[in-house]
């Protein structure tokens, strides 16, 4: 297992949230009157302290469920594109998208700081994995292949 992995994890998903939020502005500004500023926003109407409440928790869930739902979903999808490049194989190595990305994303690796050794696909490829899902599935594919891995870096 990968010592402090819980940390890692949310200081890589917090970094990438700041990251997708600065590229998301520069490629596609605002140029028109933005309606979350607060002059049009639409408030519910409530009673008391306690409608708060159950009104925000309730809007929560209703978000909480919309993205499981679409994380599974994207999952669901990824790996039914896999098991169709699997039927593809090239030097004993089954095709998914996984390996593909970490094939085009090895160089990229390597400009970062990682060897060629650790940066090669090895089962299905920790920069592919975190490229085409998210970081929490590419965490638990390192801590199976981490001890081959760590001696590398």
């Amino acid at each position: 297992m990968v010592p402090n992995s819980v940390q890692h994890i949310l200081s890589s998903i917090l970094i990438g949230l700041l990251a997708a939020l600065t590229f998301s502005r520069i490629i596609a500004p605002e140029t028109e009157v933005v309606l979350t500023e607060g002059d049009y926003m639409f408030l519910k109407k409530t009673n008391n302290a306690l409608d708060i409440v159950f009104n925000g928790i309730m809007d929560g869930a209703k978000v909480m469920v919309t993205i499981i739902a679409m994380f599974i979903g994207f999952i669901s999808l990824i790996n039914i594109f896999n098991k169709i490049l699997a039927n593809i194989v090239i030097n004993d190595v089954q095709l998914s998208i996984q390996y593909l990305l970490g094939i085009v994303s090895a160089p990229i690796a390597r400009l970062m700081g990682i060897p060629w050794g650790g940066s090669e696909y090895y089962r299905p490829g920790l920069l592919g994995t975190k490229l085409i899902t998210n970081e929490l599935v590419a965490y638990q594919e390192f801590a199976e292949v981490g001890p081959i891995y760590l001696p590398l870096l």
